[in-house]
């Protein structure tokens, strides 16, 4: 029988991010369930404020029994969220693109700043100027070296840990579909 894995996408995105993982999936071995995050997709109305623990509860109500889980970017850090409260559910974890947090007090902070400044403009913006704004930012222009540096740093602190670096840039769902089904067939 084919094992669910849950897909969950990052920032702006929707479950259809995982069109293309999904595709090149081999139906024998694993059944995708990609969920659109509130505030996204199909959850776009979902009650406010979002928070980790309201992505947990919509996460877990929206998959099965027992899973694996494989989020990016944004998704990844639910998909933290999501195996620290449903230990006993989530099969095996692959994060994508992901952080585990800023450890530094000072450096949160100032990201707070810069997400109310975000926030601010998303909502003052036409939604076709936000998104334009958002994909000029430099995480999407390199290979994504900040991540690969902060991966490393999760694998040296969590037990039985395994980093795979996959070909691409920030948007490995969208561009290389192929190299994170790879990576989901080569854990665990």
């Amino acid at each position: 029988m084919a094992e669910s894995v849950v897909l969950l996408h990052g920032f702006g995105g929707t479950r259809r991010t995982w069109d293309g993982v999904a595709a090149e999936i081999c139906p024998q071995r694993y059944l995708p369930v990609a969920i659109d995050l509130p505030g996204h997709g199909e959850a776009a109305a979902a009650s406010r404020p979002i928070t980790f623990d309201a992505c947990t509860e919509h996460v877990l109500a929206r998959s099965p029994e027992r899973f694996t889980l494989c989020g990016y970017s944004l998704g990844g850090r639910v998909a933290l969220h999501v195996a620290l409260a449903a230990r006993e559910r989530v099969r095996r974890l692959l994060l994508l693109s992901t952080s585990g947090g800023i450890e530094d007090g000072v450096e949160r902070a100032k990201r707070r700043a810069s997400d109310r400044r975000l926030v601010a403009e998303l909502e003052r913006l036409p939604l076709e100027q936000f998104i334009a704004r958002w994909n000029r930012q430099a995480l999407f222009a390199d290979r994504d070296h900040r991540y690969q540096g902060l991966a490393r740093r999760m694998v040296e602190l969590l037990p039985r840990a395994e980093l795979a670096v996959i070909a691409g840039g920030h948007r490995l769902p969208l561009e290389n579909p192929g190299g994170v089904v790879r990576a989901l067939e080569g854990c665990g």
